[in-house]
This record gives C-alpha cells, structure tokens and sequence, in this order.
C-alpha cells in the first residue's frame, strides 16, 4: 500500500483514534479497488477525494466525531438494494462507516468498482 499524503495525517490529527483507523481502513480498500487512483486531500471539506484516469473524480472519505463517511459523487445511480447509502441530494449519496469488519470492506469495494464504471 502506498503512503498516504502528509496531509492526511494532519487532517487526522484531530480525530480520535477509531475514526483515523476508519479513513484509513476505507482509503486502503479504494485503493485497492483502484490503484491507479490519485489522492487528495481538500482541508475546506475536511476530507481526502479520489479520482480515477478515466472515470474522474469517484469518491471521498470524510471523517466525523465517532465515524467515517465515503460520499460517492454519483451515488444516486450506485445499485443499493441493502438501502446502505444515505442523503437526500441530486446525486451524491454516502455510506456512513462506524464500524469496520470484511462484510463491510466488500460492500465498499462493491460501491467503489460501481462508480468506477458508471463513468
């Protein structure tokens, strides 16, 4: 796995221990979902986004007091049966991330290698 950017670490900086192990845990599964993937860290959002060469910018993992949040750009069109995905918008929707465990890496890397492919 490659280093994460040194802006994350200090984007991190202020959040506890289990919420950095979160963004970390979902930044190692997207970028195994896509390697060739460039990072970014936007202090203004409070997160790191994720941009894919053909597909464009596909995700962000944004930390929160007690949880992780991936907002997919385009979760509106992410198959969703399980109704894991939140928010209300015209097109962004994102998956609330408390807790982590293999069942919810593979749903991540599911809704990733879907909007990969939407583009």
């Amino acid at each position: 796995m490659r280093e994460s950017p040194p802006e994350l670490d200090q984007l991190l900086g202020d959040f506890p221990p289990e919420v950095r192990d979160l963004v970390r845990r979902c930044r190692e599964t997207i970028l195994e979902v896509m390697p060739e993937a460039t990072e970014r860290v936007y202090r203004g959002w409070r997160g790191v986004g994720f941009h894919h060469p053909a597909a464009g910018y596909v995700c962000a993992v944004l930390p929160a007091d007690h949880q992780a949040r991936v907002g997919f750009e385009h979760g509106h069109l992410l198959h969703d049966p399980d109704r894991l995905l939140e928010g209300t918008g015209k097109q962004v929707r994102y998956l609330v991330v408390t807790g982590w465990n293999e069942r919810f890496a593979e749903v991540l890397d599911d809704f990733v290698s879907q909007a990969i492919a939407l583009r």
